[in-house]
């Protein structure tokens, strides 16, 4: 007799809608209708649904993360949680979400912690970059842990675990330090950061021959790569007003030796000093073969080879008019009295970094400054 109950929606059904054209399909829409309807749940949920959460303690996590959380100024009460629904999805710690999408593929981002800071969501999250395999019809993600990024709700999309592939810090060994230096905290080196930006704003560039300057740029590298590594990135006028002395030839050669561990002046030299020699003997010999641009800069390197050229300029410019790039993707040409101030003054300077070559020719140029 209980099974005989199930048929009321029915019966009722019939008997209200008086159309008995076609019943079992009326009945079966309506029965569907009604069953989406009771598992919907509330019609209007509201935007935020919070797990249990705790406050946040950033000194409970390592620097990587408390360095992203600082970047996101977050102000207020700050609280973190395993699982949050927003708009009607659920984000959990271990998802992976699309942080944005570029020419080589996914920029993931792998939940690390959930941050609710007055009723708006960020994640912390381990940037990965994908890489398409068009063969196997997969993405290729790079594992960087060390690398922690703050995002919101807003710019985040849910997206499906990937095989694994390091690809991005190809030759790092200090991509992003995860310790801070000894007896040093977030807040200590943004007053060394503040310390460094007041004595450039006093000194300018001779700042850079101090010792406390020196000092301080070596104890704040972790802080310089989540600056460079941060999402979204910084543009370059962005980093060298927050970070201006290492934009100065030592510390930026300083910087490339603790990322890298190689020296670059030397490295430079001693590839120039080989390969370069080879490179302009190559297009010496097969100079027939070249176009006009090439043969008129092999031209001008062995009419000026006798006034003190840099071989090294020569070999960078031949390379670049061989690759058809036009001489101001790198130089810009100035007059041999300008100063730094003048060339940003009388120059158009594009956005991207240039180097200033003072004189008449880039070939026969000895001094110059990056902009």
């Amino acid at each position: 007799m209980r099974f005989e109950s199930k048929h009321t929606y029915f019966k009722q059904c019939a008997r209200k809608l008086h159309n008995f054209k076609n019943l079992s399909s009326t009945l079966a829409e309506r029965h569907q209708l009604l069953q989406a309807y009771l598992h919907a749940g509330n019609v209007f949920p509201p935007v935020l649904q919070v797990g249990q959460a705790d406050e946040f303690n950033a000194h409970m996590y390592n620097f990587a993360i408390q360095e992203a959380v600082r970047l996101g100024n977050l102000t207020g009460s700050i609280m973190e949680t395993a699982m949050v629904t927003y708009k009607g999805t659920t984000y959990k710690k271990g998802m992976s979400v699309v942080l944005d999408v570029s020419d080589g593929g996914y920029v993931l981002g792998k939940i690390a912690l959930i941050i609710v800071c007055q009723e708006k969501v960020d994640f912390v999250s381990e940037r990965h970059q994908s890489v398409p395999v068009l063969d196997l019809g997969v993405h290729c993600v790079q594992h960087d842990k060390s690398q922690k990024d703050l995002a919101d709700t807003n710019n985040v999309h849910p997206a499906q675990p990937e095989k694994v592939a390091k690809t991005d810090s190809y030759g790092c060994i200090n991509w992003q330090p995860s310790q801070l230096p000894e007896g040093e905290t977030i807040d200590s080196l943004h007053h060394k950061k503040e310390e460094l930006k007041l004595i450039f704003s006093q000194e300018g560039p001779s700042g850079t021959d101090r010792v406390r300057v020196n000092d301080l740029m070596v104890l704040t590298y972790a802080s310089q790569r989540s600056a460079i590594n941060s999402t979204p990135s910084l543009s370059v006028h962005e980093l060298k007003r927050e970070w201006p002395f290492l934009f100065m030839n030592k510390f930026l050669m300083q910087h490339f030796t603790s990322l890298t561990g190689i020296e670059l002046d030397e490295r430079l030299r001693e590839c120039i000093a080989g390969k370069g020699r080879r490179v302009l003997q190559f297009f010496k010999t097969q100079f027939l073969r070249w176009t006009k641009e090439v043969k008129t800069v092999l031209a001008d390197i062995e009419r000026l080879q006798g006034e003190n050229m840099d071989s090294t300029i020569a070999v960078i410019l031949l390379m670049m008019t061989f690759f058809r790039e036009k001489d101001d993707a790198i130089f810009l040409l100035a007059d041999v009295t300008s100063t730094h101030a003048d060339a940003e003054a009388q120059l158009s300077l594009p956005t991207t970094p240039r180097i200033i070559m003072l004189g008449d020719s880039i070939l026969t140029s000895k001094n110059g400054c990056s902009a």
